[in-house]
């Protein structure tokens, strides 16, 4: 992993950790829109391990570390995305200059 690609991935951790504290527990923008427009119970729910920023298994009690490890797996998720979709358009753009 280079630094500045480490240095991202790091910033990026310690401000879930830190923006975990401030996290709240009010709806977010489209939810009240939708409460108060009449139409939040039309709304379907599906199965998810991340329920309202917050890491749903048995064993999460505490809130904020559950939101701090979901927010942590949500960072290294969007970071391996974008670094396999780097690597893949770095190769499609190193096998275009060989031919």
């Amino acid at each position: 992993m280079k630094s500045s690609a480490r240095n991202i991935f790091l910033v990026s951790v310690l401000v879930v950790i830190l923006a975990a504290v401030f996290a709240s527990s009010f709806p977010d923008g489209l939810e009240k829109v939708a409460k108060i427009l009449g139409f939040k119970h039309k709304g379907t729910s599906s199965p998810s391990v991340f329920i309202d920023y917050n890491l749903s298994a048995p064993f999460m009690t505490n809130g904020i570390i559950s939101t701090v490890i979901a927010g942590f797996i949500g960072v290294f998720i969007v970071y391996a995305v974008f670094r396999l979709a780097g690597f893949l358009i770095s190769r499609s753009f190193s096998n275009k200059k060989a031919a």
